[in-house]
């Protein structure tokens, strides 16, 4: 068991967030969920096939956010918001436009106080973002028709692009299934004729 222990919180991280590292007697483990610049302290408890059990403490200190951090303001914080964190995505435009700049783009979650516990950097602007049943985050970049499936610790687990799905593009918004699939948006492009002088238009749906 992995027990974390905070300032602000404490947690037992949970059995199916401790991997078996493939290949080797180790484990990975996966913990989210510290605010910035703040202290913490991992017990490790480990038990050997004979119900013998060996612990050890851990301190490390989190973090700092990147210098461009959108800055959070809690405009109202009650026992009528909903339990866990707040998923967000983040997208930044010069000023006075509002295009979103090409190579910047942030998805974040926030604790109840609304303080950052997870802060990853896309590179891209994102448009639409889910936690999946896994623990794992998807989310659609803007433009570039991909979707992006990463873990707790940023790395990609998987990658597909509209072409790959064999539709013509992928926008706005994705729905996870209780089953682990994904529902989601796309277009197709129509040729209908019946036009005056025999023309043809060509119709996106």
């Amino acid at each position: 068991t992995v027990e974390v222990s905070g300032v602000e919180r404490s947690w037992t991280v949970v059995d199916e967030d401790i991997e078996h590292v493939e290949d080797g007697d180790g484990y990975r483990v996966v913990v989210a969920g510290f605010r910035p610049v703040s202290n913490y302290t991992f017990t490790v408890t480990t038990t050997d096939d004979e119900g013998g059990t060996d612990s050890r403490d851990v301190a490390w200190t989190s973090g700092a956010l990147p210098t461009d951090a959108p800055t959070v303001t809690v405009v109202h914080a009650g026992d009528d918001q909903a339990p866990g964190p707040l998923l967000f995505g983040a997208r930044r435009s010069e000023p006075g436009k509002t295009k979103p700049l090409n190579d910047w783009g942030v998805l974040a979650a926030l604790d109840a106080d609304g303080e950052y516990i997870w802060y990853h950097q896309t590179g891209v602007p994102v448009t639409a973002w889910h936690r999946m049943s896994d623990g794992t985050v998807a989310y659609f970049t803007a433009g570039l028709d991909r979707l992006i499936n990463v873990d707790l610790a940023g790395a990609i687990r998987n990658e597909l692009t509209a072409a790959e799905l064999g539709l013509d593009s992928l926008h706005h918004d994705f729905w996870p299934t209780k089953d682990g699939t994904l529902v989601v948006l796309s277009t197709a492009l129509h040729e209908i004729d019946g036009y005056p002088e025999d023309a043809t238009h060509n119709v996106v749906s």
